[in-house]
């Protein structure tokens, strides 16, 4: 292919908005095969996906069906539209108010129900308690994960927060508190007390659902 059509020269020149969807995938793709070009695999790639939009819904077998696309190239298609899938429901978040309610909490975080590790997310809130900012702090053993209040506190600040929540994920697919959970929302709670920023919830995610440490233990956020 001349070098004036190759898309990752193109794309040095031009506009993104100025190549095509084959083009944008193809830079994605990287290369095609003896038999056609990288061009070519990407439009068909849009064929037998049926356009962009349905491509998102592709499982990684899809993709491998298609001539030139192996293991590794569909595993990276893969990634790329659930990075877009979640992109999308934040960016729904981020232009809605009243983000406070565990359902909608959970909708945001679910995909933290299949990790294998513990993580922490802490969701920063402005006055009118609309999103900010979701930020993972901390990446756990197996079935268990130190939570400090300071590295907390830092994210929200950094975000110049007027609220926040807490959510962490539960391996073992139960979302019941542990004891550590309580005693490290009461910690947060008392911290968040006297630096004068409000801590809405701690929001425990699982397979078997969400729980909310506010609404069944409202003592541990008295301070």
């Amino acid at each position: 292919m001349d070098n004036n059509l190759k898309p990752r020269e193109k794309i040095k020149r031009s506009d993104i908005n100025s190549l095509s969807d084959a083009e944008l995938l193809a830079i994605i793709l990287g290369s095609g095969t003896k038999q056609s070009d990288v061009i070519a695999t990407a439009n068909q790639l849009l064929i037998e996906c049926n356009g962009l939009a349905r491509m998102q819904s592709c499982e990684i077998d899809d993709f491998r069906k298609i001539h030139g696309i192996g293991e590794v190239k569909s595993l990276v298609l893969y990634a790329i539209f659930e990075i877009s899938k979640r992109t999308n429901k934040e960016k729904y978040y981020l232009e809605r108010t009243e983000i406070t309610k565990p359902e909608i909490v959970f909708d945001l975080c679910k995909p933290m129900i299949s990790y294998t590790q513990e993580k922490v997310v802490v969701l920063s809130l402005n006055v009118r308690m609309e999103l900010i900012s979701k930020n993972e702090i901390y990446v756990g053993e197996l079935t268990s994960v130190t939570i400090q209040p300071r590295e907390i506190f830092k994210t929200v600040f950094v975000k110049s927060a007027y609220a926040f929540i807490l959510v962490h994920n539960h391996p073992s697919g139960y979302c019941e508190p542990s004891d550590d959970d309580l005693i490290a929302t009461s910690a947060i709670a008392k911290g968040a007390k006297m630096l004068n920023v409000l801590f809405i919830d701690h929001i425990v995610v699982a397979k078997d659902g969400f729980y909310s440490i506010r609404s069944n233990h409202q003592s541990v956020f008295s301070g």
